[in-house]
């Protein structure tokens, strides 16, 4: 896996779409592909994604928003 290209990966490359989705959804908040993935997460008891579908690391000094 890490000697072949990841254009050659569906894997890697689903991975890539999943991981962009989340980074724009935090990073300059555009929610357009995460709302479309948000339904998969894992989720607490009363629907809390923060720490069951998405963790944030560091948590100490997050200054992004919270799902």
């Amino acid at each position: 896996m890490f000697l072949a290209p990841s254009h050659m990966s569906v894997g890697v490359q689903f991975a890539d779409m999943v991981a962009g989705a989340i980074w724009r959804r935090f990073e300059s908040g555009d929610e357009t592909w995460f709302d479309a993935i948000k339904p998969a997460f894992r989720t607490s008891p009363d629907g809390k994604i923060d720490g069951f579908g998405i963790c944030r690391f560091p948590k100490a000094g997050w200054t992004g928003p919270v799902v």
